[in-house]
């Protein structure tokens, strides 16, 4: 086997890891963040969970998706902070 294709196979191998650590780490923060919905209590695994995908996102992403990781991670501990989530202008609310 050449260099050549070594090096494609590397890249690919690269680029479909961290696809796939892109799609685990927004399937987690989707459910993460329908549970902050109906709860107000966190569920500290998913959250561990999600912070650990981001972790292994720092070291395979660019910075652009890195901080867009880290401001949906804050926004759904936030979202856990809300006081009334049955108001009629929750849907509204940004």
């Amino acid at each position: 086997m050449d260099s050549a294709c070594i090096s494609t196979l590397a890249a690919l191998g690269g680029a479909l890891i961290r696809g796939l650590t892109s799609f685990a780490a927004s399937d987690e923060g989707s459910k993460l963040h329908a549970d902050s919905l109906i709860h107000d209590a966190p569920d500290v695994s998913q959250r561990i969970r999600l912070y650990a995908m981001i972790s292994m996102m720092r070291a395979l992403s660019p910075t652009p998706v890195i901080e867009n990781a880290d401001k949906v991670a804050q926004r759904i501990v936030n979202t856990y902070l809300v006081a009334n989530k049955n108001s009629p202008n929750y849907a509204t609310r940004e």
